[in-house]
């Protein structure tokens, strides 16, 4: 997530959206009292000079998260920053949830295991059984994935804090539709160069070529409609109806 006092625009980053490219383009024409929440990846912090900045309490502790949505935003400042251009960007949920199945176990800076899920041995070993790896099938994968989707988790490291458990389709879209609500431009994933430019002549910025970041971690080419079975992608529809019926998505759009 991005504040910046400087332009009067706040960006709203949903999970696996290619949002940190966005922010690695923001970011460096937001001024010194702009709030960024940065990365955690040491790389894009190196090369985007993408680093958290005015985002700490007294104790040093991170006062919003990279994810945090607007409902979380206006609650913790007790405003719905109404003189400020908000935006975000949206994504086919079908193939959302497959990128976030890799992004869990193949994180650069940690896996499901410790990052989302109550981290006991039996967990460890439950999730690492449906870990997709780059040798797997289609089938496969596509048994994983239902496995994976099904599967119950202790979501307590996000923006939210201590969340308790969920499933991971129920989890996954609760956080992302809460993102929607009041944004002035929602730009679309599949479109994003092009709507990235339209953004940048709204808010004054110069166009420029989005980087592409984080795409090593699935380490399978097979498309993610194969990943599918009549099961899970009816979960999908269900978990994200509101975002596909406001977007027009389609299982193979």
């Amino acid at each position: 997530m991005i504040i910046s006092h400087s332009k009067k625009f706040i960006f709203f980053k949903p999970l696996k959206v290619a949002g940190s490219s966005v922010e690695a383009c923001l970011a460096k024409h937001c001024g010194e009292e702009d709030v960024l929440t940065g990365s955690d990846i040491d790389d894009e912090r190196q090369q985007f000079d993408y680093v958290s900045r005015n985002n700490f309490d007294e104790r040093g502790n991170p006062v919003f998260r990279m994810h945090t949505s607007p409902q979380l935003l206006y609650s913790m400042t007790d405003s719905t920053w109404d003189d400020y251009f908000k935006f975000t960007i949206a994504r086919n949920p079908w193939e959302m949830t497959v990128s976030y199945f890799w992004w869990c176990f193949y994180s650069p800076t940690n896996s499901v295991i410790s990052k989302c899920y109550d981290v006991s041995e039996d967990s460890i070993n439950e999730f690492s059984k449906i870990a997709p790896r780059e040798e797997d099938s289609a089938e496969v994968l596509s048994t994983k994935f239902e496995q994976f989707i099904e599967a119950v988790g202790h979501f307590n490291t996000g923006p939210r804090g201590d969340e308790g458990f969920h499933r991971v389709i129920d989890w996954l879209s609760r956080s992302t539709c809460e993102f929607y609500d009041n944004a002035d431009i929602i730009m679309r994933y599949e479109t994003l160069h092009k709507d990235y430019e339209k953004l940048c002549d709204v808010i004054g910025l110069p166009k420029e070529t989005l980087p592409h970041l984080k795409g090593n971690q699935r380490k399978s080419k097979i498309h993610y409609t194969d990943y599918y079975s009549d099961w899970s992608k009816i979960q999908v529809k269900m978990a994200f109806r509101d975002v596909i019926s406001r977007f027009g998505y389609s299982f193979a759009t």
